[in-house]
């Protein structure tokens, strides 16, 4: 759906390194650190596909399909609730979240990985 030349291909944008080991950086390289492993396994799968809606069914059972069903979602709303926080002063409109699914917009990050398509 999008990739991240797309949008204002000269404008700064945050960054995430995927190739080589995780980074995600702002707009001035600053290093921004998550949280957990789970929270940055959920930003670079999100940002690796491109910015295609994910269904928080399939997140839950990609990172915590071990976990109750309850606790599970619990895991997903606290990093995703991370990463919004993460994301906003930087990003404001990157992440979209809903009842059902989340989405990053990679038009306003840029992703090394999506570089290269």
């Amino acid at each position: 759906m999008n990739k991240a030349s797309d949008k204002n291909p000269g404008t700064p944008r945050p960054s995430i390194e995927l190739l080589g080991g995780f980074e995600f950086s702002s707009v001035d390289g600053e290093p921004i650190r998550l949280k957990t492993r789970k929270t940055q396994v959920l930003l670079a799968y999100l940002a690796l596909n491109g910015g295609a809606t994910q269904p928080r069914s399939k997140l839950i059972g990609l990172l915590w399909s071990t976990r109750s069903d309850e606790q599970a979602s619990a895991s997903l709303r606290q990093a995703l609730s991370e990463l919004r926080r993460q994301l906003d002063p930087i990003a404001p409109d990157a992440l979209e979240i809903n009842r059902q699914s989340a989405t990053l917009d990679t038009r306003a990050i840029e992703v090394d990985a999506l570089l290269f398509e």
